[in-house]
């Protein structure tokens, strides 16, 4: 694997001190030349020796800190930024529950702000992260409008001094086809084109594939959760950044990453598909057991399958809590509605992800206690 570390030069002066991301985007898209530090003007973004070096081998670098939290002891931000725009992001949350740490992963793709002094993280379903660069080796989260946050506690992460790479676990879509014995994922936020490992539900998410298919190699949009790792070429030395699954979703057929719309958590009606392990089959004649999040007032309501319910909700980007839900009584005799399972859920869910249209909630120990699948709107 190719090193990245370089150290900064010490003799650049006071003004190779700061960098300016902007000349680092424009230099990596080859839009403009970066002038020689006798040519650096005072007035940002200033082409400074550190902002050549952050345009150039400082990427791909991995910036980490510890952050405050307000119900942990700390968030721990590691955030790899890569040249290709690109971005993967942990945030661990610090003896969260129990004594016990807290991890969750992103994907996405980073840009510049409109004045070259700040970076922004843009996910899946979540509002975007901003960092300003306070130099090279320093980034300073800003708040969710992108302003300074005015605090005696730290909000830096600074640059390792080494690079490693980070390999997220994350709930995905894109774009998967098959040939020449090979799986191959083109992840529909950052265009990642990933071969396939033959590991994990890899078999699942093959035999999936080929009953959808039409024709061969055809590329269909598939949801999964896996993990970007660094494994073995499948030809030639060295390594390549593999996709494992971890677990196959579904496969959509006649969909593609541009015209599949990402729903929101709240403002959705959400019908539950699976819960506990188990799919949930709705007779014809039957209601189907469904959730919705209202933001004002941050009220849940929704149909178990036999009864209603309503009450409230906590929540940030990977936490959710339903509190104070009050059902009605009425006795059900199809025992098949999924109500009892449904009230399990709403006891055990502590993450929540939105992927594509589906919905996913999560137990304390990160396993899957129900899906749920957004009404499209007519």
């Amino acid at each position: 694997m190719r090193s990245w570390n370089r150290e900064i030069s010490r003799n650049a002066g006071a003004a190779g001190s700061v960098a300016s991301l902007g000349v680092m985007l424009l230099s990596l898209a080859g839009c403009v030349d970066i002038p020689a530090a006798s040519e650096v003007q005072p007035a940002p973004p200033a082409a400074s020796p550190a902002a050549r070096m952050l345009a150039g081998a400082m990427l791909p670098a991995l910036y980490e800190g510890i952050l405050p939290c307000a119900d942990c002891a700390g968030i721990r931000y590691s955030v790899d930024l890569r040249a290709d725009r690109v971005y993967f992001l942990r945030r661990t949350y610090l003896g969260k529950h129990h004594g016990v740490d807290e991890s969750f992963d992103g994907i996405g793709v980073w840009s510049a702000s409109p004045d070259a002094q700040a970076i922004i993280l843009r996910g899946g379903g979540e509002a975007p992260l901003s960092f300003s660069i306070e130099n090279p080796e320093t980034l300073r989260k800003l708040d969710v409008e992108g302003k300074p946050i005015v605090s005696a506690l730290n909000y830096e992460i600074r640059r390792n001094a080494s690079y490693r790479p980070l390999e997220p676990r994350v709930l995905m879509r894109g774009m998967y086809s098959y040939m020449a014995d090979s799986g191959w994922f083109r992840e529909c936020i950052t265009q990642l084109k990933l071969p396939v490992a033959q590991a994990g539900d890899n078999a699942a998410l093959e035999s999936a594939y080929g009953r959808a298919r039409k024709e061969p190699n055809e590329q269909l949009l598939v949801n999964l959760e896996g993990r970007i790792a660094l494994h073995p070429r499948m030809e030639g030395d060295g390594v390549q950044q593999t996709l494992v699954v971890d677990r196959f979703v579904g496969v959509w057929p006649g969909q593609a990453c541009e015209s599949s719309s990402s729903a929101t958590l709240e403002n959705t009606h959400w019908t539950l598909v699976r819960v506990l392990g188990e799919s949930v089959i709705t007779p014809a004649d039957r209601a189907e057991a469904y959730v919705t999040f209202d933001p004002i007032g941050t009220r849940v309501a929704g149909f178990s399958g036999c009864n209603r319910f309503t009450g409230g909700y906590e929540r940030d980007a990977e936490h959710l809590r339903f509190k104070e839900v009050a059902m009605t009584m009425m006795a059900c005799q199809d025992k098949r509605n999924p109500e009892t399972k449904f009230v399990q859920v709403l006891n055990d869910a502590v993450h929540w992800k939105v992927i594509g249209n589906e919905l996913e909630l999560f137990d304390q120990a990160g396993k899957s206690v129900a899906t749920f699948k957004a009404r499209i709107k007519q």
